[in-house]
């Protein structure tokens, strides 16, 4: 919710106030039958403090996976005899990629214009180069969840593909841009990119992103190499 919560003591008795302006030190008085609101405010200050301190502490569990994510290269490297002997300390690209793709969310909902368009597993998609994309992911053994929720710092977005790189465990954003040559387009799309790397995601470390026009339209052969580089 918009604003911050003001506490005041009167008699022993808490009394709440909603503050939406920076010039009002006292704020507007919420009543008992709108309690609800203040319990709302509250929390959001809480969490606002809070905040910072969780960005720190992510911060240092992605450095700690980023030092482990080779542990399983040295049980995928063993001799199968060996492999039948014992389980590994962490779980193997199989079980860990269902793990992943178990995760429930929701993607942008199809206007009804649309056109319907589906990749070889059914799955619903925008466009026909997403179909490609998506198509080559899965030929390739790479998962992948379509239009996956990102939360960035004041609102989520949604890129075409959010994948996973199983060798090393690292997750990718993939956004592909299919009307370069539409002025307006072109400009939206580097607005995006640029918000991507306002929130921590740069081409090439863990933003993957594809262009195409009508003239210089996008093969299967270029998203192949592309997720052979980054996701393989």
């Amino acid at each position: 919710p918009k604003g911050r919560l003001r506490v005041s003591t009167n008699k022993g008795t808490y009394q709440y106030y909603k503050i939406t302006e920076n010039s009002d030190t006292l704020g507007t008085y919420i009543t008992k039958n709108n309690i609800h609101e203040a319990e709302q405010l509250a929390k959001a200050d809480y969490n606002k403090k809070i905040l910072p301190q969780l960005q720190k502490e992510l911060a240092k569990i992605n450095a700690l996976l980023s030092n482990t994510q080779d542990l399983q290269q040295h049980y995928e490297n063993l001799h199968l005899g060996r492999k039948k002997l014992f389980s590994p300390m962490t779980l193997p690209n199989k079980d860990f990629a269902v793990h992943w793709l178990a995760v429930e969310y929701k993607h942008k909902s199809f206007e009804q214009t649309t056109t319907a368009l589906f990749t070889s597993k059914g799955e619903r998609v925008r466009s026909k180069s997403e179909v490609i994309i998506a198509d080559t992911l899965t030929r390739l053994g790479i998962p992948y969840r379509y239009e996956f929720p990102i939360r960035f710092k004041n609102y989520t977005v949604h890129p075409d593909f959010y994948c996973l790189n199983l060798r090393t465990r690292q997750e990718f954003a993939w956004e592909h841009f299919g009307m370069m040559d539409d002025s307006e387009y072109a400009q939206n799309a580097v607005s995006k990119i640029q918000d991507y790397q306002r929130n921590g995601y740069f081409p090439g470390k863990n933003l993957i992103t594809t262009f195409e026009t009508k003239a210089a339209p996008i093969s299967t052969k270029q998203i192949e190499q592309i997720a052979r580089e980054y996701l393989y």
